[in-house]
């Protein structure tokens, strides 16, 4: 009788871990198909698209994460949740052309740090404040005191598992430089000074790698000659002893050697022993009694990833993105730029009105912060922005915003800035600065930006028009998914 209960217990015990795993695993389904993408039409809408187009009503179709239609005549596909549009806007995601959003601070100046790394997911509450204010992606600087400071990363603010938010959209984004405007003038002299020995040295780095290529192509053809030759090479009436006279390696007379490991630092010519004699306790050179040339193995240069990177910037592959609000800090930025052949893009640039020709010259692009907007003697959006933004346009300048690198939750001003600045720059589409325009900076233009079919499903519903004060951000879609949805909004029937 024992024996039948307790079969009947692990019977029910079994049945029961069989339910709930059956349980978990339709709830799996169920929740993976909530989270999936799915085709959502935004209909009656008001569409700006983020280059200069407006469509007063039209309709927005997403699928499978992407713009499948947009335009005042789509048909809406059937099954899709609707969602009613009626005297609202729909734009592209806001785009931070230089925040701290979701950023940790980097360690010091000396080193090469990567803003990819620092991005923290977990930042819940500041990238949920940026996406109510309808920012859905921001370039982030490797952030430092002076100098070169590290690699600049592209992130958007794609919902994850575990109420975890962030996705990094361009690793490598640009080499970051701080020209350390507030140090002294002496300091900054000196910081010039070593940014152009860094930049030197990342070229001499690659000298050094070229050299060993070459040297070790030699080396393998030389081996496979003398493979193919034994007896040039010594033949059996080699030295075949380690020490002795001969210093070779001891195979078949061959004269080949390989270099003892050298020690941190060097302490004298490659291959060389403690003393700077040769390796092996012989005469140097010989490797056999016919006086063949020795044969040593050339020793590739140590990895330097900080002067990688710099020569990804040498040769144009990302930009250089140099922090200055001096014009001379402006100057001295040109002047490298011009110097190595770099694309650059000044940040800050608070007195660029003062310099603005020589950017123009220079073919530089210009990226306004909040301190651009902070004049000596007025307080608020200030007259400085004002004065940079109206002489980048008049100049012709390829100009444009961020919330700025120690701007903290500062990204809920970015349209107000992109609206300050649009306005004294002549022009009022501060949308298409913050959106398509942004994109094209950050290399983007041809996943996000614009409301354009085949594009990435990166946009914002607002409850009107989005440059109105009292308009709010109902709902952010990023990659075809639901963000961040304003409490009191719905998003429609289906």
């Amino acid at each position: 009788m024992k024996n039948r209960h307790h079969s009947r217990r692990h019977l029910v015990a079994g049945l029961r871990g069989m339910v709930a795993a059956a349980i978990a695993s339709v709830a799996g389904t169920v929740g993976a198909q909530l989270f999936r993408p799915q085709t959502v039409a935004i209909e009656n809408v008001r569409i700006v698209v983020g280059d200069g187009t407006v469509i007063e009503r039209g309709t927005v179709v997403i699928r499978d994460g992407r713009l499948v239609a947009v335009g005042s005549s789509v048909a809406v596909p059937d099954r899709a949740a609707r969602v009613d549009g009626s005297g609202k806007t729909v734009t592209p995601g806001l785009i931070d052309a230089l925040g701290s959003l979701g950023s940790n601070a980097s360690g010091g100046s000396d080193g090469m740090h990567f803003a990819a790394d620092a991005f923290d997911r977990f930042d819940t509450r500041a990238i949920r404040s940026a996406l109510s204010q309808g920012v859905t992606t921001v370039y982030l600087p490797a952030r430092g005191e002076r100098g070169v400071t590290g690699v600049g990363a592209v992130v958007r603010f794609t919902p994850g598992p575990d109420d975890t938010f962030g996705e990094v959209a361009v690793e490598h984004a640009a080499l970051c430089v701080n020209m350390g405007s507030g140090a002294s003038a002496l300091q900054r002299l000196q910081m010039l000074d070593a940014l152009r020995k860094r930049l030197k040295a990342a070229r001499t780095y690659r000298e050094s790698l070229e050299t060993y290529e070459s040297e070790l192509e030699d080396y393998e053809k030389k081996i496979k000659e003398r493979a193919a030759n034994p007896a040039q090479a010594g033949g059996p009436g080699g030295s075949t002893g380690a020490g002795g006279t001969g210093g070779g390696s001891g195979q078949g007379g061959s004269g080949v050697m390989q270099d003892p490991p050298r020690p941190p630092g060097g302490g004298g010519p490659p291959g060389a022993g403690p003393r700077g004699g040769q390796p092996g306790g012989g005469q140097a050179g010989t490797g056999a009694q016919g006086g063949n040339e020795e044969l040593r193995k050339p020793q590739k240069p140590r990895r330097d990833a900080g002067a990688e990177m710099i020569l990804k910037a040498i040769d144009r592959e990302m930009p250089v993105r140099v922090y200055a609000t001096r014009q001379e800090d402006i100057l001295n930025a040109i002047e490298l730029a011009q110097e190595f052949n770099l694309r650059l893009i000044i940040e800050g640039a608070a007195e660029a009105d003062l310099v603005a020709a020589a950017i123009d010259n220079a073919g530089a692009s210009v990226v306004f912060d909040h301190a651009a907007s902070r004049d000596r003697t007025a307080d608020g959006l200030g007259d400085r922005l004002s004065r940079a933004a109206a002489s980048a346009a008049h100049q012709g300048l390829s100009w444009y915003l961020g919330s700025g690198r120690d701007a903290g939750s500062a990204g809920r001003f970015l349209l107000a800035m992109a609206q300050h600045a649009a306005n004294a720059a002549g022009h009022a589409d501060a949308i298409s600065l913050l959106t398509g325009a942004a994109a094209d900076l950050l290399e983007l233009g041809e996943r996000t930006g614009r409301l354009t079919p085949g594009r990435e499903a990166d946009l914002v519903l607002w409850s009107g028009d989005p440059l109105d004060p009292s308009s709010k951000v109902e709902l952010v879609y990023i990659n075809g998914s639901i963000a961040w949805r304003q409490p009191a909004a719905k998003e429609g029937s289906s």
